[in-house]
């Protein structure tokens, strides 16, 4: 951690302040005419020097989008000549693997030094963090020809086979500049989560030494030396690699990363949702992977698909109001066809399944309903008429589910899309709102005859649902470095 006082502490404090009031809506005055309330026995190790401020904050009800951990991350592995030393949970950030790749590439580029857990913490972390770490640490070696890239895992003697869970997030840059913060080195941290980093760059030999010094008890710590060893070890070699090789033969340890699991493609493709640069939205997420793509060309005149489906509703409601058929949906038809029907074993299966089609061609099911009632009596009649009802509401889910989107989205165009999405988005209180839209549009009195739909499936509505950088700069008094211990936990 770094602690600061002075116009750098009174940033945070406004910085805090103001993520509050985004959150909740309420202000928080800031604490005036405070004395110093440095710590007792933490020990300073800067004093007046500069305190940059890099924040991550993604765009959200009008508010910009501010990247300035990922540009300060960048720069200053651009600027880096002999040494960029990392520390981070997380190994994951795109942009920032290509800024290092492209180092690596140099001949006469910085050495790189990471440090990271051995694995995640779980299957599912694993599965995803994990598989996107191994595909970058995969990427970086390969492009490491000059062999200047080192990544390792602290290792201490206890229970738990010497697992260390690396919480830290440090950067350290030769001799010259310094990061602490709370942003991972993951996708994440650059553009979706709010975070904040502060960094120092020396300006005089002072804060270089105190920067060096930082990084070597950082070391010191991992290998089981004291600080003085490493920076010996560091001035005879000239290595920051070649300094933990030689360093590390104790109980306590870094030990290289070198079992990397292969993960399938397209394990690494899903785990890439888990870990965006950006916001996702719905719809975005919905273009993804149902992609709108402009409707072909028809040899048959749209006009003409239109009216064939008018023309085939209305002959299916002639079939049924003016001729013979009309008499055999009569209500006393019906009854009587009912009495005979009851004594079939096969009747309640028949109740069950008549449903479905009914819906197809438009058959009246309240008719169905009223059989039933007549054959099996008010309470088994109407349990097995809501039964199948569910099983007709589930077929044309199923088919919805089945039927080409692409073939749906040539019948109903972009106006079907949006309507899709919509009731996506909306659930079960869209599905009522449309049935309450559509039994309201009705005229009073007029009968409501439902029709079969493959909408919702298709749609891909639940079928609950259907059924019911530039950092800003402050100055700070005094500075404490993150000691170790309290970097990881």
């Amino acid at each position: 951690m770094m602690a600061v006082d002075g116009a750098a502490a009174r940033a945070l404090g406004d910085l805090a302040r103001e993520g509050w009031r985004r959150c909740s809506g309420k202000q928080v005055a800031p604490v005036a005419g405070t004395p110093d309330r440095w710590p007792e026995g933490l020990r300073s190790e800067l004093q007046d020097v500069p305190v940059a401020i890099a924040r991550t904050e993604p765009a959200h009800n009008g508010f910009p989008e501010v990247r300035e951990v990922e540009a300060l991350y960048l720069d200053a592995i651009r600027a880096a000549r002999r040494f960029i030393y990392v520390e981070n949970q997380y190994f994951t950030s795109a942009r920032v693997g290509e800024a290092i790749e492209a180092r690596l590439a140099e001949p006469d580029g910085p050495e790189v030094v990471i440090v990271l857990r051995q694995q995640c913490r779980g299957w599912l972390e694993e599965a995803v963090m994990g598989a996107l770490r191994a595909r970058l640490i995969r990427r970086l070696r390969a492009a490491d020809r000059y062999g200047r890239l080192a990544i390792y895992h602290p290792l201490v003697p206890g229970p738990g086979e010497g697992f260390v869970n690396v919480h830290s997030k440090v950067m350290v840059v030769d001799d010259c500049f310094v990061r602490v913060g709370s942003a991972n080195l993951n996708n994440r941290s650059m553009g979706l989560d709010r975070e904040c980093d502060l960094a120092i760059e020396a300006r005089k030999e002072s804060t270089r030494l105190a920067i060096a010094g930082f990084r070597d008890r950082l070391l010191a710590e991992h290998l089981g030396v004291d600080s003085e060893r490493v920076a010996a070890e560091l001035a005879r070699t000239g290595s920051l690699g070649r300094t933990v090789m030689a360093l590390a033969t104790g109980e306590r340890r870094l030990e290289p990363i070198d079992d990397l699991e292969q993960w399938p493609e397209t394990v690494e493709s899903v785990a890439e949702l888990a870990d965006p640069e950006r916001p996702v939205s719905i719809d975005a997420l919905t273009q993804e992977f149902l992609p709108v793509t402009a409707p072909e060309r028809s040899r048959v005149n749209g006009w003409g698909n239109l009216l064939g489906m008018l023309m085939g509703i209305a002959l299916l409601f002639a079939l049924w109001r003016f001729t013979p058929l009309r008499e055999m949906v009569a209500a006393d038809a019906v009854g009587r066809w009912a009495e005979t029907f009851a004594s079939q074993p096969w009747a309640p299966l028949a109740i069950l399944l008549a449903y479905a089609p009914a819906s197809v061609i438009m058959f009246p099911r309240p008719l169905i309903t009223l059989a039933a009632v007549i054959a099996f009596g008010p309470w088994l009649g109407s349990l097995y008429s809501l039964a199948g009802i569910e099983i007709a509401a589930l077929s044309g889910y199923v088919a919805g589910r089945t039927l080409s989107r692409d073939r749906l989205r040539r019948l109903g165009g972009r106006r079907l899309h949006a309507l899709s999405s919509g009731l996506r988005r909306g659930g079960l209180g869209a599905m009522v709102l449309v049935r309450l839209v559509a039994c309201g549009a009705l005229r009073p009195g007029e009968p409501v005859r439902r029709r079969g739909t493959r909408g919702p499936g298709n749609i891909r509505t639940r079928y609950r649902h259907r059924y019911g950088a530039r950092a800003d700069r402050h100055d700070g008094r005094r500075i404490a470095g993150g000691e170790c211990p309290g970097q990881r936990r």
